[in-house]
């Protein structure tokens, strides 16, 4: 659960959870600072990073995970259903 200043995990089974800053909004303000260049190598290294992450899991797209689920006319208007996956 995210909340405006907190990220709250939870594990039912264990009876235990993480309450942690949200560092979202932290984050929004250090991008809206940085300039065009800025912005490029930013969106590079996630581009790269991305990348890796699909390689360590053997994903041809981390896009292409939620495509697979919700109703197709969803898809059209733009929506996905939220949906829990198990790997």
């Amino acid at each position: 659960m995210v909340t405006e200043d907190s990220m709250i995990t939870a594990n039912l089974e264990k009876k235990e959870g993480f309450a942690g800053p949200n560092l979202l909004p932290h984050y929004a303000k250090a991008y809206d600072g940085l300039d065009r260049g800025g912005k490029e190598r930013f969106h590079a290294n996630v581009k790269e990073m991305a990348a890796l992450m699909s390689k360590a899991f053997n994903v041809n797209s981390m896009g292409s995970l939620g495509e697979k689920f919700g109703r197709p006319d969803d898809r059209r208007r733009g929506l996905r259903e939220p949906q829990i996956c198990q790997f």
